[in-house]
């Protein structure tokens, strides 16, 4: 773990998903309620690859991550992504752990 500046929920914070992805794309809906409940902010969702969009959360999937319940976060100030192993099944519970340490 290293120590930084921290990712910020801002108004303007987009959760981005693969194209043409309808499973990310309904997990990214459930992270986005969930981050709703607990902050009051509802964050806009739409598909997209974050390129150099700042002030974004990312969601993929991975096909190097071979463990099946395994995911691969990464915090940035700018950004956050989360990445699954091939199969999207898990995610919902992977980013109700990841939208939990956004309230630490």
């Amino acid at each position: 773990m290293v120590a930084g500046n921290p990712f910020v929920i801002e108004k303007d914070t987009r959760i981005l998903y693969p194209e043409d992805n309808v499973l990310l794309e309904r997990n990214t809906q459930f992270l986005a309620g969930y981050i709703e409940e607990t902050t009051g902010r509802r964050l806009k969702v739409e598909p997209g690859q974050g390129g150099n969009d700042e002030n974004v959360i990312m969601l993929g999937l991975d096909a190097s991550i071979d463990n099946p319940e395994g995911y691969e976060l990464t915090v940035l100030p700018d950004r956050v992504t989360i990445k699954k192993g091939r199969l999207p099944m898990g995610f919902s519970m992977v980013c109700r752990r990841c939208a939990s340490l956004f309230l630490l």
